[in-house]
């Protein structure tokens, strides 16, 4: 697991690599706009709550990240590779 090689190993390695990497960029992204979102809703007494909520939820969709980094590595790491790819360096 986390081999730099092993996300180029395969087309199957590669489309597994891409679909979490584009995972990864929705959770980021949906991340810094719920703290964003949260910080201008701390300008009103009226929105403090809510904007609390939305640093809560946040924080939940950046602790997910490295939870989807491990999963990804693990996706890598199960599919087979060729005898050659093994003699190459790579590794499981």
């Amino acid at each position: 697991m986390f081999d730099p090689k092993l996300p180029t190993a395969s087309r199957q390695h590669e489309q597994v690599y891409r679909t979490f990497e584009w995972i990864n960029t929705v959770v980021e992204l949906s991340a810094a706009l719920l703290f964003l979102i949260g910080s201008l809703m701390f300008f009103s007494e009226d929105w403090l709550g809510t904007g609390i909520w939305l640093f809560v939820l946040g924080s939940a969709a950046f602790a997910v990240r490295p939870v989807l980094t491990l999963v990804r590595e693990v996706r890598l790491a199960r599919i087979p590779l060729t005898p050659d790819q093994r003699q190459a360096g790579l590794s499981r």
